[in-house]
């Protein structure tokens, strides 16, 4: 029966995280879940192509907005924000898979900002994929901790009950 409901609870997991609903974890206000396509902006300065590197992204053109975070910290130099969407793009680019490239960037983020956000989810979605369920609870815990408001709590807090819960599962097998 246990490992019934940790199966269920997997391919649950697993179906979520492959849909990219996982992003559903930061809050992005009056914003419609449907990815739309890039606006026409013609960026002029690294903070419009920041937007137009997120506007792609949200797009699906990883390679367009892999160039626009590139244009970006060209002319703004790099933070923490960028290099989080970066080695994201980076993660989505490689089939949701965490390659090298976008673990050096994403850590990148988090020694420029150890709050830095988006960094702290991906790592945790990422640990939470692989089982690694003390790993993805304490990641999504530093999330709690800053006070961005894209964080989407009562989401981080049912993700950190479900790996907690898993944890719990996995622990109890034989």
């Amino acid at each position: 029966m246990k490992r019934t409901i940790l199966a269920a609870c997997l391919l649950a997991a697993m179906a979520y995280a492959a849909s990219g609903r996982w992003q559903g974890v930061i809050q992005q206000p009056n914003v419609a879940q449907k990815k739309t396509q890039p606006t026409q902006l013609t960026p002029r300065s690294g903070d419009d192509w920041a937007r137009l590197g997120d506007e792609q992204l949200r797009a699906d053109s990883y390679e367009e907005a892999l160039e626009a975070y590139r244009q970006a910290m060209r002319l703004r130099g790099g933070d923490a924000r960028l290099y989080a969407a970066y080695g994201t793009a980076l993660y989505w680019q490689a089939g949701q898979t965490m390659t090298p490239q976008a673990r050096a960037w994403l850590d990148q983020a988090l020694e420029s900002d150890p709050q830095e956000v988006t960094a702290l989810l991906l790592l945790a979605s990422e640990a939470f994929m692989q089982a690694d369920y003390t790993q993805a609870v304490s990641r999504w815990k530093q999330a709690l901790e800053t006070t961005s408001a894209r964080v989407n709590r009562e989401r981080v807090i049912e993700a950190i009950h479900m790996a907690q819960q898993l944890e719990q599962q996995t622990g109890a097998q034989p």
